[in-house]
């Protein structure tokens, strides 16, 4: 007898089943829901940019905040590195200027279907200081091929102004 009772005090009453299974449930489903949505972004993010001018967009947003963030899912991928190392001799140019600039300004893209899925995009870009006295420099133009590539459309070459001599004078690159 003492038996019996000893097991049906160790058995769980059902009501600590059911809320052990509720709170699971509560905890699991949203956490297997954000995983499946960050899953599906990084998959949306590497298949490029809806437009051509996306795409120069995403390029000129990363010169202006030095971030790079973001910059290499909308560069072609065979042509990555080498982007990207034009990017940071970008910035370097950028930073080594005295003032340095407070953001980099990109004016309208222009898009010029190439056609057979590429494009060539033309924006005007220039250097803006903000402080006591605001100014801007003079725009110049900035050239983009891009390319239609896994869906979406991306940066092949860049082929910008030059920053020290021409943005901004020789002199003002340290």
């Amino acid at each position: 007898m003492t038996l019996v009772k000893d097991a049906e005090r160790r058995r769980p009453r059902r009501w600590v089943l059911y809320l052990a299974a509720g709170l699971a449930l509560c905890v699991a489903g949203p956490a297997a829901a954000g995983a499946g949505w960050v899953a599906t972004k990084t998959v949306e993010a590497d298949r490029g940019q809806p437009t051509p001018d996306a795409a120069a967009n995403v390029f000129m947003l990363a010169v202006s905040s030095g971030e790079e963030l973001g910059l290499r899912a909308a560069l072609a991928p065979s042509r990555r590195d080498e982007l990207v190392d034009e990017w940071r001799r970008i910035r370097g140019d950028i930073t080594r200027t005295s003032p340095q600039p407070s953001k980099v300004s990109a004016g309208v893209f222009v898009v010029d279907d190439q056609g057979d899925d590429r494009a060539q995009v033309v924006t005007e870009v220039q250097a803006v200081w903000w402080g006591t006295v605001s100014m801007a420099g003079t725009p110049h133009a900035w050239r983009f091929e891009t390319r239609r590539d896994g869906g979406g459309w991306r940066v092949w070459s860049v082929d910008p102004h030059p920053w020290c001599g021409g943005h901004v004078r020789a002199e003002a690159c340290r």
